[in-house]
């Protein structure tokens, strides 16, 4: 049952207060707290909060108002995080953040159109996805945004595409009669062969084991890792990084040896923000930004 606006506005404060105290913090350490431009990724935040709650409470009164501050939390941890690492990235994030507060107005203004995109989108997302696998193969691996939506494009696409198996019906069965469909788990391998990214297809090849068809998604994803592991290098090297980074620890195990240690100096409290030293592990702001977190907070 929904918990009532009271509690939204309640955990939207105490984020809040969590974020204002962080950021007070980090501009202690810079000796820029009383610098206004300093707040400016909080005030966004905030007014990106404030408005989106009471157009939810205004357009969705019966929307489940747990889900909003669970979106604003790590969003404006978000913030503060890449504030703290590169400063100069901050900004772009904050406009991200704005730019789905848009979304959001837009798609609670008009509640059918999620229903629309249900019932006739598949094909669209399914379209949307062979024009990103397309910019991956002519961009290779620079290809940058095109392979985030394509994650977001595949998951919409399989969870619509899942949710049209009636009730009551077995669902192998119901996949065996639409068995063409489920080639586009193909996608995943073009992204992998043609950006390097064993990560993004093992998200994308994944949501299948999530929708009561655990048997066949496991298959489908260990035939993907198998795959990974006879066509590239890449993949190899980095299973066997998992394994034993400390075989190269000032090679290719570097990064994953300097993230467990920023981990371990952090303790169970966290060393405080501005306190670490998460930007000697390398690419901390993006693929290791969990051991600057862990690190000091």
């Amino acid at each position: 049952m929904p918990f009532p606006f009271a509690r939204d506005s309640h955990l939207l404060f105490l984020t809040g207060v969590f974020l204002a105290v962080n950021f007070l913090s980090l501009g202690l350490q810079r000796t820029s707290a009383t610098d206004p431009f300093h707040w400016n990724h909080l005030f966004v935040w905030a007014f990106c909060a404030a408005a989106a709650r009471l157009w939810l409470k205004r357009r969705m009164p019966q929307c489940d108002s747990l889900l909003f501050p669970m979106v604003m939390l790590p969003a404006g941890w978000g913030l503060l995080l890449i504030d703290r690492l590169i400063p100069e990235f901050a900004d772009r994030q904050t406009l991200w953040l704005f730019a789905g507060l848009v979304v959001t107005f837009a798609v609670s203004s008009w509640p059918s159109l999620l229903q629309k995109l249900r019932d006739s989108g598949r094909s669209l997302t399914l379209l949307l996805a062979m024009l990103l696998v397309a910019a991956l193969v002519l961009e290779g691996e620079n290809a940058g945004l095109p392979g985030e939506l394509l994650k977001l494009g595949l998951v919409v696409h399989f969870c619509a595409w899942l949710s049209r198996c009636p009730p009551g019906v077995d669902v192998l069965q119901w996949i065996g009669a639409q068995s063409w469909k489920a080639l586009l788990w193909l996608v995943p391998l073009l992204v992998l062969v043609w950006q390097r990214d064993p990560g993004t297809a093992l998200l994308t090849g994944i949501v299948f084991v999530f929708r009561r068809i655990l048997l066949p998604g496991l298959l489908l994803t260990l035939t993907s890792a198998l795959l990974a592991w006879l066509l590239l290098d890449v993949a190899r090297q980095r299973i066997a990084i998992w394994i034993d980074p400390w075989t190269d620890a000032a090679g290719s195990g570097y990064q994953l040896i300097q993230g467990m240690q920023a981990v371990a100096e952090g303790g169970l409290a966290g060393a405080g923000v501005g306190q670490g030293t998460p930007l000697l592990v390398p690419v901390a702001h993006s693929d290791f930004v969990l051991a600057a977190l862990a690190e000091e907070w």
